[in-house]
């Protein structure tokens, strides 16, 4: 993840300038995020998390990776993050490489027909979506989760009472 500095240029010259979380996709192109503006500056491609040799862990956005490695930070799995459902057969392309693959797509009806998809393609694969059971995906458990702990304050959090 980096923060990354962007400009768009508009008909008459005139440049706007941006800053956004960003990182890196396959094809050297940046996905990038911020209050205003979710893309990529350049070509669209799936985004390659080096770990584990054989177990992989395969995502829609890098949102919910990121949520994942907050519940689960010692876990050593190699990371696909597709960057788009379009993108699932590349995604599945990059999968087949490993003997071990977890599945954590949105559980809408566009996550559910990938996962669908890649365990079709992959049998071995396994869909690990109940792990945010109730929620969408899982950046949305996490938020959920945050909520609660915002709203009290830190003195309720800590334990104390004023």
């Amino acid at each position: 993840m980096s923060e990354v500095y962007y400009y768009v240029e508009d008909d008459k010259g005139l440049k706007k300038h941006f800053f956004a979380a960003g990182w890196l996709n396959e094809n050297r192109g940046w996905e990038v995020r911020n209050k205003y503006f979710k893309g990529c500056l350049g070509q669209k491609a799936i985004s390659f998390i080096p770990g584990h040799q054989k177990n992989v862990a395969v995502f829609e956005g890098f949102m919910n990776y990121l949520s994942w490695r907050t519940e689960q930070p010692d876990a050593g799995h190699s990371a696909i993050v597709l960057n788009t459902l379009a993108l699932i057969q590349p995604g599945i392309a990059k999968a087949k490489e490993f003997s071990s693959i977890d599945v954590y797509f949105d559980r809408d009806q566009s996550g559910l027909s990938a996962t669908k998809e890649l365990i079709r393609d992959l049998p071995y694969a396994t869909d690990r979506s109940a792990a945010y059971e109730g929620f969408n995906d899982y950046n949305d458990k996490l938020v959920a989760a945050s909520r609660p702990l915002a709203e009290e304050g830190p003195n309720i959090r800590s334990g104390l009472k004023v």
